[in-house]
């Protein structure tokens, strides 16, 4: 958490998922819903502001308030204005005490373009105590858009409850290295449908993935064919909107993490291949599940995401060493399996 201090209060913000309620995270996930694909697309800074206001419980004081204050502060120093020259009625007269004291009273009357630059200041200030909110989303302003931030640490939603039954969520916790109880099965068939999502064309199709995904990383059974066989994704209808993205903005999270590791990041960097289709070869994830068990590295239905991986990048450096040691040149290698020449060369 980190401690900032408005004015004469101070506050508690948060600095990472794991230090919000489950409350908080569900008007997260609805304002990072509407920041990425609803009213607030355009006005982005708006939804770190209403972030601010919900983990502060901060009001600011509105323009009203600010403007009534100065009022009567000004109409008390006019009236001791009046009382502390009453002396200059008494020896002028009145037309020369009313012009005194309205001459002093016109340097403490307020002045509207103060009341206009006191706000923006306030304003201003408020969005940079926004812009301190850095774990949900980044604004760029150079290119326009918003950059998602996935840093989770564990599993935003330990469990979901849909009536009176509570689901388990499967675990992945990220410290030094990944801890997962994620299996390579449930992980390639969710991130199926998580590509399957952006080419559905109608709503229902695409909630029916979303729901899909949930019922496999909240399974009620669990072997996870006999989960997916079973209706289970049907009772994810029921969930909270909110709760449902957030899920899979979470594993969208976890794909991520992979796709950027400096481990595993081989396996998701393809160009075209330039050979024709009956040439071509094609050695991606969903491939290399298919013969892992044919190979000896195990069994993916059952494996453990994180050997998973390790095990495709075993598969493809054996792969790769061995079209080498056969005479197959890189350049004919990337050809046809579409691998970069540069990680063919750090591979081999």
């Amino acid at each position: 958490m980190k401690t900032i201090k408005l004015k004469k209060k101070t506050f508690q913000l948060p600095d990472s998922w794991e230090d919000l309620n489950y409350r908080e995270k569900v008007f997260t996930f609805k304002i990072l819903l509407r920041v990425m694909i609803g009213d607030l697309k355009d006005y982005p800074h708006i939804g770190l502001l209403k972030l601010l206001l919900k983990y502060t419980g901060y009001i600011p004081t509105s323009n009203a308030f600010y403007r009534n204050e100065k009022l009567v502060r000004y109409y008390l120093k006019y009236f001791f204005i009046h009382l502390y020259n009453i002396h200059y009625l008494i020896k002028f007269g009145w037309r020369k005490y009313r012009s005194r004291t309205r001459m002093i009273a016109a340097a403490y009357r307020p002045d509207k373009n103060d009341e206009e630059l006191e706000k923006e200041i306030i304003d201003l200030g408020l969005l940079q105590l926004a812009e301190m909110i850095d774990f949900v989303y980044r604004i760029d302003t150079e290119s326009k858009k918003i950059v998602p931030l996935y840093s989770f640490r564990t599993n935003p939603f330990p469990h979901i409850r849909l009536g009176k039954k509570m689901y388990q969520g499967k675990r992945f916790i990220v410290t030094v290295t990944a801890v997962t109880d994620i299996t390579a099965r449930c992980f390639v068939d969710a991130l199926d449908l998580l590509i399957l999502m952006d080419r559905v064309t109608t709503r229902e199709d695409r909630d029916e993935c979303i729901c899909k995904i949930c019922a496999m990383l909240y399974p009620a059974l669990p072997d996870h064919r006999e989960n997916m066989l079973s209706a289970h994704y049907k009772r994810m209808r029921k969930l909270d909107p909110a709760v449902k993205f957030g899920i899979v903005y979470w594993f969208t999270g976890i794909v991520h993490l992979f796709r950027t590791s400096d481990t595993y990041r081989i396996l998701f960097e393809r160009t075209d291949a330039a050979a024709p289709d009956a040439d071509r070869i094609s050695i991606g994830m969903n491939e290399i599940a298919l013969f892992l068990k044919k190979e000896g590295y195990g069994e993916p239905d059952g494996m453990n995401l994180i050997d998973y991986f390790d095990a495709q990048v075993k598969a493809l450096k054996d792969y790769l060493n061995k079209a080498v040691a056969e005479g197959v040149t890189p350049a004919k290698i990337q050809e046809k399996t579409g691998i970069p020449t540069y990680l063919i060369s750090q591979l081999t």
